[in-house]
């Protein structure tokens, strides 16, 4: 592989895996910073559409898997969703909320840190203090503390197009063959290589791009 432009970040903000590695994702882009290679989120659709029963069995798995995740990597998790009489794990609202923070920073030309910050905000927001980010208001806090206008937010969150393009970034990380999350890959432009698939330490992550490059 040539000179390595990208290292793309495919994920789902209510990807337990991917709230595990957050702290491993920011070592990744502060590597990839200082070698100037540009670091992009794609949102891959965990349980799009949701649907999944709400009951004991469906809490059971999600309890277990989250200390599973909780013990490899250290993040905190809460427990006050298993609470809950109905909770619809529909993840598609939350990587819109993703795209739609792309979209807005592109726009205003902000640093690209916002957008990793607010993808672990809203994951702490989920993990840790259980609230639902389905509702266009999860977002109001993680806009305000990040200087994103919420108003501007909320437009992008519910408009036809923000839908359209995260129905799209769907489509291409399936396209590219990546069925499970949180997975890294490589780009020098013209192919792409996967450098890690689940979950994986920072200095072993960063290993394998220094192998690449």
């Amino acid at each position: 592989m040539s000179k390595i432009k990208d290292i793309i970040y495919v994920g789902d903000p209510q990807c337990s895996w991917c709230w595990g590695i957050a702290a491993e994702m920011q070592a990744v882009f502060d590597f990839a910073r200082s070698r100037d290679i540009n670091f992009a989120i794609m949102v891959g659709g965990l349980r799009v559409g949701g649907g999944q029963a709400w009951d004991d069995e469906f809490k059971q798995f999600l309890r277990h898997h989250w200390q599973q995740v909780s013990q490899r990597s250290g993040q905190k998790f809460g427990d006050a969703l298993f609470d809950l009489a109905a909770f619809n794990y529909d993840t598609e609202p939350a990587c819109r909320a993703i795209v739609a923070a792309k979209n807005q920073c592109q726009n205003l030309q902000l640093d690209s840190q916002i957008v990793l910050d607010f993808f672990v905000a809203t994951q702490k927001k989920f993990y840790v203090d259980s609230q639902d980010p389905k509702q266009v208001d999860f977002y109001q806090t993680i806009c305000s503390e990040l200087g994103l206008d919420f108003e501007i937010f909320s437009e992008l969150f519910s408009s036809a197009e923000i839908k359209a393009q995260t129905t799209a970034e769907f489509n291409i990380s399936r396209n590219w063959g990546v069925t499970g999350y949180p997975t890294l890959l490589a780009s020098d432009g013209e192919q792409l290589q996967l450098i890690s698939s689940g979950y994986q330490k920072s200095g072993l992550i960063i290993e394998r791009i220094n192998a690449l490059a």
